[in-house]
């Protein structure tokens, strides 16, 4: 959409009057002069200019409480936005928050995820760093599926050599922690698939899942709190948007008469 209808012309004069007709121009704000002459590579760097302003109108937009018009301008006005407005470092400060916003919803996602692992496991009272195998035993902490769950508990019930206890149940199945002797292993890892049991492995915990989940969840606090001030500065910038629509306008009308020159050259 452009900022204000505009319509290409060429000019011819004596070269002896160049300089005051480009001036008289310039001072009256009635047209938009460029070179004749335009470099392939202007093009492309506005094409990279245009995706920076869109990218950053829309992250904008997130935080507006209503969705502004774009406006109608004279070519005096679009002149004053340009020379008034610091696209570089609006853009720059965009970005920033952008960025910033996408990385701590992404920790608050992973942190949630972990949240969501431990859950099933919060009533388990041992930290996680120590459950680890020994010389004579190893130990196993995963989910037998509801539908496995009676004939799992029919084929270890009268088995000397190993401990089990189950810590919760939820719509997964059933939550357990196996100890077991070595010299049983093959017997129980051929059990454990027979029932479709699911191991979970707590190497990257080392609390109790309580003291775990108490972490995450402190984690994502924090997290949420700059979240929250990420989104407050976003919505102080939400004014620019019309400021850089006005620049995108601008720069699109100039690659549309680049095109045009280009064309006009071949």
């Amino acid at each position: 959409m452009a900022t204000v209808p505009m319509t290409k012309m060429g000019i011819i004069g004596y070269s002896n009057e160049k300089d005051s007709i480009i001036k008289f121009l310039q001072r009256e704000g009635i047209v938009e002069l460029l070179p004749l002459k335009q470099s392939s590579e202007q093009n492309i760097d506005l094409e990279q200019l245009l995706h920076r302003i869109d990218s950053a109108v829309d992250f904008l937009l997130e935080f507006a409480d209503e969705k502004p018009h774009k406006p109608t301008l004279s070519p005096q006005q679009v002149k004053a936005f340009i020379s008034d407005f610091n696209l570089d470092g609006t853009i720059a400060h965009i970005e920033e928050l952008r960025d910033e916003r996408d990385r701590l919803i992404a920790d608050i996602n992973r942190a949630k995820a972990k949240v969501d692992t431990l859950k099933p496991w919060v009533q388990y009272p041992t930290p996680l760093a120590m459950m680890r195998d020994t010389i004579h035993c190893r130990i196993v902490m995963g989910t037998v599926p509801a539908h496995m769950i009676e004939a799992f508990e029919h084929d270890v019930i009268e088995q000397q050599l190993l401990f089990w206890r189950e810590i919760s149940r939820g719509h997964e199945g059933m939550h357990i922690v196996v100890l077991f002797h070595n010299s049983i292993s093959k017997w129980m890892d051929e059990l454990l698939a027979q029932v479709e049991f699911t191991h979970w492995e707590p190497k990257e915990f080392s609390e109790t899942p309580a003291g775990e989940i108490s972490r995450f969840e402190r984690d994502i606090a924090f997290a949420q709190e700059r979240l929250d001030g990420v989104s407050e500065s976003a919505k102080a910038l939400v004014e620019n948007i019309i400021p850089l629509w006005v620049l995108a306008d601008h720069y699109e009308q100039i690659m549309q008469q680049n095109s045009a020159i280009a064309s006009a050259e071949k």
